[in-house]
């Protein structure tokens, strides 16, 4: 999955924001636009450099009403859900009725850290499901927030209560930006070394 970007299709003056998948041919299946247009308050705004006379800013795209599923080569069932359409009701309706084997989630944030908001909703999306979620941001807006000198670029998580007695319940990892690779860049393994049983309550 390539990060999201402005479609060259319009609707009604305005463009969706789309993710791009490939599959492992190189070839494109398919793009997943967003459904719900993004909006961050007032306060954020503002530290992000944003002109704001009200209580929040909202991104200039049009709203998609379609999420495709894709049974992608090696890999399984996959839905794409676009940073904040994972909060959407219809986000667990998907999940519950369609059990995907993956959910990739590509988010425009400062940070991914443990406990943030895309840990809590995708640890709760998984609790009734295999589903796993990998959700990654681009590193774009940390430089607005000071206090992020470490940020969370990625994170794998779930499936909340896992069918295998081999893995942890609860369980994600977050991937860190190697600095001394330019670009910078992070990998995690399934399965694989540093996955921590999380705390964070999915109710």
């Amino acid at each position: 999955m390539l990060g999201t970007q402005h479609s060259l299709e319009e609707e009604d003056g305005q463009r969706f924001n789309e993710a791009v998948l490939f599959n492992s041919i190189g070839k494109e299946p398919y793009r997943q636009r967003k459904l719900w247009p993004a909006s961050i308050g007032a306060d954020q705004a503002k530290v992000l450099g944003l002109c704001c006379h009200s209580s929040s800013v909202l991104e200039n795209n049009a709203a998609a009403r379609t999420v495709r599923i894709a049974d992608m080569d090696w890999f399984g069932h996959v839905i794409v859900l676009i940073c904040q359409d994972t909060q959407l009701s219809i986000a667990a309706q998907l999940i519950e009725n369609f059990q995907p084997d993956w959910v990739l989630v590509p988010i425009l944030d400062c940070n991914l850290a443990a406990a943030r908001w895309a840990h809590r909703r995708t640890l709760a999306l998984s609790a009734n499901c295999q589903t796993r979620f990998v959700a990654v941001t681009s590193t774009t807006l940390k430089w607005r927030y000071e206090h992020d000198t470490d940020p969370v670029i990625g994170m794998a998580i779930g499936p909340a209560v896992p069918a295998s007695d081999r893995e942890m319940e609860r369980s994600a990892i977050c991937v860190v930006a190697d600095p001394d690779q330019s670009p910078a860049i992070g990998r995690a393994v399934w399965g694989g070394q540093g996955w921590v049983q999380s705390l964070v309550v999915t109710n």
